[in-house]
């Protein structure tokens, strides 16, 4: 799917511009004008508004409401899907695994691993060496305290909010690094 057609269907969330935000930053390079437009609106706003708000808050990064998440769940589950994504790509053993086939070998990877392995595991900080590459992504999923998904449908559903989205731009990695695990 091209990039722009992504876009216009799915904009980017506030989280996915402020790493777009700090990816520019990083590299040296012009911010997107989207995410320029969302900086000059938040900060318009929030000047209009006479500071009385937290800044955060016009840039959709604060909940504002009940049941809105916070910037810190967000980050927490920004985490926990780059280690699902990574997990879900080395699984699959070679490039002819599908993704729904993926999905269908970490779930049942994952009963697995919460029934035995988690218990006897989780009070390590980091995953025993040993272990395949799949697995110490997992158990780096499960170490940031957001619910990883039980199913299939769940796990290829983050492989559907992740389409379109770099991972491996330093604005995300360093956005998914702030948050605190709550296991250690």
């Amino acid at each position: 799917m091209d990039a722009d057609l992504l876009h216009d269907q799915i904009p980017p969330t506030p989280v996915a511009r402020l790493a777009s935000l700090l990816d520019s930053l990083f590299r040296s390079q012009p911010i997107t004008p989207d995410t320029k437009e969302w900086m000059v609106n938040a900060l318009l706003h929030y000047l209009s508004h006479g500071g009385e708000y937290p800044l955060d808050r016009f840039l959709g990064l604060a909940p504002i409401e009940a049941g809105r998440s916070s910037l810190s769940t967000r980050l927490g589950l920004l985490k926990r899907n780059l280690h699902l994504t990574d997990a879900l790509q080395q699984i699959g053993l070679n490039e002819s695994v599908s993704r729904w086939g993926r999905c269908q070998r970490l779930a049942r990877e994952n009963s697995k691993f919460e029934g035995r392995t988690w218990k006897l595991y989780r009070h390590l900080k980091d995953p025993p060496a040993s272990w395949p590459d799949w697995q110490q992504s997992l158990f780096l999923a499960h170490k940031t305290g957001v619910p990883v998904p039980q199913t299939e449908h769940g796990l290829y559903g983050i492989l559907k909010q992740v389409d379109g989205v770099s991972f491996n731009a330093p604005g995300v990695r360093l956005l998914a690094t702030l948050t605190r695990i709550k296991n250690s």
